[in-house]
């Protein structure tokens, strides 16, 4: 079936007073783990954490873990930069 993904941090709808965000989950160790697309490393258990950088005030990040017969989980989140206006 498809692989386990879970997405620890960010919370969907946090709200942050950075440009940089760091995501952090943990899939199945023998998966392919891509954020917006860029590949990111696993460790032995099939953690990852990575950070990325937020553009505008309304952030979208897709999670993707995809296992090695090709079967994919997503995870989305909506991050939101607060207005320092």
């Amino acid at each position: 079936g498809s692989p386990v993904l879970e997405v620890n941090s960010p919370s969907q709808g946090q709200t942050v007073e950075v440009t940089t965000i760091s995501v952090e989950g943990i899939t199945d160790p023998d998966s392919k783990v891509t954020i917006n697309d860029q590949e990111v490393g696993l460790d032995t258990e099939g953690k990852f954490k990575e950070e990325v950088k937020l553009s505008s005030s309304v952030n979208n990040i897709s999670i993707v873990s995809t296992s090695k017969f090709g079967q994919s989980t997503k995870v989305e989140r909506t991050v939101y930069i607060k207005s320092t206006q």
